[in-house]
């Protein structure tokens, strides 16, 4: 079956993952309010991003099917399946949550925590799907991958900050960017701590026989 794509996220990294992966997309910013949800009663990372992930799926996925007008063109007459994507990224070390800093002295604090240890980026993932015939099919899971740097001083992290990529970056680095040569290791998906294991997107929807290319 041919799938129609929606992705529930305004980041142009998600965004360029799904391109560079030749899977066709729309784009449809989610309006979930991520203030509903805290990491304390989420009980784990993993928890945490896989309901942040849902929240921003399903509330495109409910704009759309409930919409005739925008459905029918979506899934061109009924012959695609609707498939909404939702994913949100944050970096976990020993327990602590680290999402977007406040600012550079807060993204200073965060890369001075992560110095000289491993720590974790979860990607959480949630597909909503609306099959020809109506049915609707909901998953979500999250993706987890180990990251290690350099040893850096305090003055390279400033130094690094003053591109200013680190501002909407759970961690405050980007591991695309400027901060790959700080990189030590990496344990697990690559695409994964860019902000979407597409991977794992594709082989859920392969199960159900969907394609997007």
């Amino acid at each position: 079956m041919n799938g129609t794509m929606i992705l529930a996220s305004a980041s142009p990294r998600r965004r360029e993952i799904l391109s560079q992966a030749g899977i066709r997309h729309e784009v449809m910013v989610s309006d979930f309010n991520e203030r509903e949800l805290s990491p304390e009663t989420a009980g784990s990372p993993e928890n945490y991003v896989r309901q942040l992930a849902a929240g921003k799926a399903r509330a495109v996925f409910d704009k759309c099917t409930k919409d005739e007008s925008l459905q029918e063109k979506l899934c061109h007459c009924g012959k695609t399946v609707l498939t909404v994507l939702g994913a949100d990224t944050v970096v976990a070390h020993r327990g602590k949550l680290l999402n977007k800093p406040a600012d550079a002295e807060d993204a200073v604090k965060m890369l001075l925590s992560l110095q000289g240890d491993v720590h974790e980026v979860y990607t959480g993932v949630a597909l909503c799907f609306q099959y020809p015939d109506r049915k609707i099919e909901y998953c979500d899971f999250a993706v987890c991958t180990k990251v290690g740097f350099y040893a850096m001083t305090e003055a390279e992290i400033r130094e690094y900050l003053e591109c200013g990529e680190y501002a909407d970056k759970a961690g405050a680095y980007a591991i695309q960017g400027r901060f790959a040569p700080n990189i030590k290791e990496i344990h697990g998906d690559y695409l994964n701590v860019v902000g979407l294991p597409v991977s794992a997107v594709v082989q859920e929807c392969k199960k159900r026989g969907i394609r997007f290319f």
